[in-house]
């Protein structure tokens, strides 16, 4: 029978309400579903704060910082968010150690002692250093860490959205270098007198041709502004190399045989002319500079109406004993015939970075450039004044172009008899070409019609959009005078910028292990529940119901005693003060009215 009744009293205290109490109360049915719902909130509200820090920060992902107040109030937005989710987890988990520190006070014995780092280890983090408590404890020690490392997912996720250096750009309409072939005498050397005879290419033009050769790039060119981009199509000279007829690539293969045979051991590495006129307009005879007399014995390639008194608008190329595969069909020599056309280009220009890139998006070759043969034929009547037509001024401009490009180009490279390689008039060992006119190891030169044709007409093209870096060529903009007509080029211009960049995979990773952690606790605190059959509140009515004392017991109805929620009205609104008992000296809480 005692056994029978120490179950019942047990039972009683852990699950009141299934007997009768002698004080003639009704208990009140446990009300654990609103413990449950309150941990199940708090994952959906912090759920809720992380996707709306989520979405916050999309928003500003990737616009550009306005102002230092407009960064400030953003970083405060996503730390607000980050504080609410941090709280709004925490508070769950703290309901769940609740929940599990009850069931443990009901499961096991302890020291006062230990029961005490239990209660106040939500308020004091130092009560965790017991570590032999709470490793017999490894779920409750769990949900108290959790609780105190929530934190730091506050602490990354407001850090997820960074301030970048990127670079922004907008489009505007500006002069860009353009060429000016309106008046041709930036171009060519100036004439003495009215019917003077053209006297080649400025010295400004062999200068910047000369340069480019040299470094074999595009010169510098001035852009309208500094990082911008644009592209423009324009008219400009073009080079196009074609091997010739067959029978002149005989005629020039039998000269240079005649002239190896006779020279003594001397060679020809290269060899470049134009054709040049005889002064009454009667055609072209050929070469231009003084070659061995055996090498001119045939005729060498020409053309007609294309020179006009030593300036022209062809030039020839031989290369003999090339090892291509491609050269021309008779021997293994390279032998080009380049004309000058008018093409129209489309360029990309790029000035980022205070770098230089110019890249010929097409060009169209259109056609043929003659020589002009007569001064006459350039010159209309304006008024009372002769002036050179606008299309006489282009050609002349064209033809300086290919005049400065032959003054490079122009001569032989000679191999003697001790080895030694000599450049004559030539200046095109200096250029890129060189690199495919030296003598391998067995004294052949690794040149062919596909790639020197391409290589030299690469050349001319670097010489041409080089001009573009003088002011002397190109259309000036500052005058509207003498820019009338030239249209505006839709220019891009890049400027550096700060913009928002947002870690979305670092938000969620923070908070993704916080309310991952907090579903974990939340799972804990069910099942303490479940067990319980109770659930409870970590506030002082639940000390004060569960401490058996006679003057408090006037508060604590009998199916109360076991601090599990609801709480009776007559308990909340009982008044309880602090005070030393006159009979025994003793202090602690009592009723009011009471001794």
């Amino acid at each position: 029978m005692a056994s029978k009744r120490g179950q019942d009293v047990e039972t009683e205290m852990l699950h009141p309400g299934q007997h009768g109490h002698r004080d003639g109360t009704t208990p009140r049915a446990p009300r654990t579903w609103m413990v449950a719902a309150s941990m199940a909130c708090s994952i959906i509200v912090g759920l809720v704060f992380a996707l709306v820090h989520h979405f916050f920060y999309t928003y500003w992902n990737g616009k550009v910082v306005s102002s230092d107040s407009q960064q400030r109030w953003i970083i405060r937005g996503g730390t607000a968010f980050a504080f609410g989710l941090k709280t709004a987890l925490a508070l769950g988990t703290g309901i769940a150690y609740v929940q599990y520190f009850w069931l443990t006070l009901c499961s096991k014995e302890f020291q006062v002692g230990k029961i005490n780092s239990m209660f106040k280890v939500l308020g004091n983090a130092f009560e965790l250093c017991d570590l032999k408590l709470w490793l017999r404890l490894p779920v409750l020690a769990s949900l108290a860490v959790v609780t105190w490392t929530l934190p730091i997912a506050a602490i990354i996720s407001p850090g997820t959205l960074i301030v970048t250096p990127s670079t922004g750009n907008r489009t505007q309409l500006l002069g860009v270098p353009q060429f000016d072939y309106r008046d041709y005498t930036p171009f060519a050397s100036p004439l003495t007198s009215d019917d003077a005879n053209f006297a080649g290419a400025s010295n400004k033009l062999v200068q910047l041709a000369l340069g480019s050769a040299t470094t074999q790039s595009i010169l510098s060119i001035s852009p309208p502004i500094a990082n911008s981009t644009y592209s423009v199509k324009m008219y400009a000279p073009a080079l196009t190399c074609q091997i010739p007829a067959l029978n002149d690539s005989i005629a020039i293969e039998a000269a240079y045989e005649n002239f190896a045979d006779t020279s003594g051991g001397a060679g020809v590495n290269y060899f470049a002319w134009v054709p040049y006129g005889d002064g009454a307009g009667n055609g072209c005879q050929n070469g231009s500079i003084a070659i061995p007399s055996d090498f001119t014995s045939s005729k060498l390639p020409s053309t007609t109406d294309s020179c006009y008194d030593g300036y022209s608008a062809k030039l020839n190329v031989f290369i003999p004993v090339a090892t291509a595969s491609d050269a021309t069909p008779y021997g293994s020599s390279v032998l080009l015939n380049c004309s000058l056309m008018n093409a129209s280009y489309t360029v990309n220009f790029d000035f980022r970075d205070r770098a230089q890139l110019v890249g010929v998006q097409s060009r169209e070759l259109l056609n043929g450039v003659p020589v002009f043969s007569s001064y006459e034929n350039m010159v209309v009547d304006v008024g009372s004044t002769a002036v050179f037509s606008p299309m006489a001024n282009k050609l002349m401009s064209y033809i300086s172009i290919m005049d400065a490009f032959g003054r490079i180009m122009v001569g032989s490279v000679n191999t003697y008899h001790y080895g030694t390689i000599t450049p004559a008039y030539t200046l095109v060992l200096s250029t890129a070409l060189q690199s495919q006119l030296s003598p391998d190891t067995s004294g052949k030169i690794d040149a062919s019609n596909t790639t020197f044709a391409r290589s030299v007409e690469s050349l001319f093209e670097n010489i041409t959009m080089s001009l573009l870096s003088a002011n002397d060529f190109i259309v000036d903009f500052s005058n509207e005078t003498k820019a009338a007509g030239t249209p505006l080029t839709a220019v891009t211009i890049y400027y550096p910028q700060n913009v928002y960049t947002y870690e979305a995979e670092q938000l969620w990773l923070a908070y993704g292990v916080a309310i991952l952690a907090n579903v974990l606790c939340l799972l804990a605190g069910t099942f303490a529940i479940q067990r319980n059959g109770l659930s409870y509140n970590n506030d002082f009515t639940t000390i004060m119901r569960t401490t058996r004392n006679p003057n408090l017991d006037l508060l604590v109805p009998e199916a109360e005693s076991s601090g599990a929620q609801p709480v009776a009205p007559r308990t909340t609104k009982g008044t309880l003060t602090y005070q030393r008992s006159n009979e025994y000296g003793w202090a602690g809480f009592s009723v009011k009215g009471m001794q």
